[in-house]
């Protein structure tokens, strides 16, 4: 679906009348460079927030003489969308790979995300350094750009989101410097990743080198200051919800692969192939719905793996292997948060009659909530829930969907990936559990 396309002449919804895309994309230029000049030059002033709202309030300065959908992102129109990169993966490739962007449901989910990481490292500001700034410039232009929030402009609306931020860090970050190719190229390297999700930097040596040309110190007190050590903050785990992104994010990269093989198993018959990524695609757009196709995408993963053929293959080795791992780590995720919505329903049902037993269950949940593993000792509690719950009537059934909830979690806590997670994380025991 692509609402944001006039169905009658193919072309995008516009103010101006303009039915061919020709004239448009010349209509587009004469708007946007003079709006996009109000930004970079102040005369339009944009809190550095760098969250949706604020990616939503450039585009709509940028494209509002334009489109009538000028800062509504993809979601507002439904469309998903992919197109032919301007680079290869690698020399081997005949034909340039498609780039495949974040679903368009999360996109305000992932802005605020990646916005709200930013500001946990004070927007780069104390990168003395070009090379380190330039590195972690790279890594946020590339997250928000597989996000990827609007139908039309995300590179003029990154470019000065990018020029503000680098301001912010006391740097001059000028594209003018940069052939438009050049950037589109290191760009879209940066979303394909040939070096694999193990690789960042490998991945992102081209973006981070273009970064380096374009980027120099700004003078002035305020931008010495924003440059001074003092000012860095440590680069922190990335938060649940950019951990997520990026597990789907390998997971819908592989499947393609993955997919590709079990069509060469099935001598040409593309059909269990499609079915694998519209699995993939599925859980993509509703995580939750990995607890029902996690282990289909698993097996086919385990089988292009372990083919006596394709297994020759080494990379095609890596990406079922990227897959199978992924889909394990969403499924527990999924698996801990079931239990915990499921453990606080019950533990509100019991709060009345038995409240010491309520609150226990609750003191777990939030444990399991902060990744504790559900063991023999934190586990006791549950196990006087359910047994409560069983004894009622009116509380059978949502007693019967903590048990379920509980015996997922707990298998899959059996997995040799997530027990060790979870060991690593979780290093010591207090009242609820495991610490983190």
């Amino acid at each position: 679906m692509d609402g944001f396309l006039d169905e009658t002449t193919g072309v995008l919804k516009n103010k101006l009348g303009v039915v061919s895309a020709k004239e448009l994309a010349l209509h587009e230029a004469d708007f946007s460079v003079p709006r996009m000049a109000q930004l970079l030059g102040g005369a339009k002033e944009l809190a550095a927030t760098f969250d949706a709202a604020y990616f939503r309030a450039i585009h709509q300065h940028i494209f509002q003489d334009v489109y009538q959908w000028a800062g509504q992102t993809r979601a507002a129109g439904a469309f998903q969308g992919e197109k032919r990169t301007f680079a290869h993966a690698n020399e081997n490739e005949l034909q340039p790979r498609v780039m495949r962007y974040a679903p368009y449901t999360q996109i305000e989910q992932r802005l605020d995300a990646i916005g709200e990481q930013l500001q946990r490292e004070n927007v780069l500001r104390g990168h003395s350094s070009k090379d380190t700034f330039a590195a972690r410039v790279a890594y946020y232009f590339d997250q928000f750009n597989h996000t990827h929030g609007f139908r039309e402009g995300n590179g003029r609306t990154l470019q000065i989101a990018f020029t503000q931020l680098g301001k912010e860090a006391g740097y001059a970050v000028d594209f003018s410097k940069v052939d438009p190719h050049e950037l589109n190229k290191a760009r879209d390297l940066a979303i394909l990743r040939p070096a694999g999700p193990d690789h960042p930097t490998q991945n992102l040596a081209a973006l981070t080198q273009l970064f380096k040309q374009i980027s120099e110190p700004l003078p002035g007190p305020a931008a010495i200051a924003a440059r001074e050590p003092q000012q860095a903050r440590p680069v922190l785990e990335p938060s649940p919800i950019l951990s997520m992104m990026e597990k789907l994010r390998v997971m819908q990269a592989s499947s393609y692969e993955v997919g590709v093989g079990l069509r060469d198993i099935d001598k040409g018959d593309a059909t269990r192939g499609t079915q694998l990524v519209r699995q993939v695609n599925d859980v993509i757009f509703q995580p939750y719905r990995v607890a029902e196709l996690g282990n289909q995408i698993r097996a086919a993963a385990r089988e292009v793996g372990t083919h006596p053929v394709l297994s020759q293959d080494a990379e095609l080795v890596k990406d079922t292997q990227r897959l199978a791992a992924t889909v394990i780590v969403v499924q527990h995720v999924v698996a801990r948060e079931t239990f915990v919505e499921k453990a606080g329903k019950l533990a509100e049902s019991l709060t009345s009659h038995w409240p010491k037993e309520a609150e226990s269950l609750r003191q777990v949940a939030a444990a399991v909530e902060h990744n504790a593993p559900l063991g023999v000792e934190n586990g006791k509690p549950v196990n006087v829930a359910l047994g409560l719950a069983l004894q009622s009537t009116e509380l059978r059934n949502v007693g019967q969907e903590l048990h379920h909830a509980t015996k997922t979690l707990v298998e899959l806590q059996q997995h040799p990936s997530i027990a060790q997670q979870l060991a690593v994380r979780a290093p010591g025991k207090d009242a609820g559990g495991l610490e983190r």
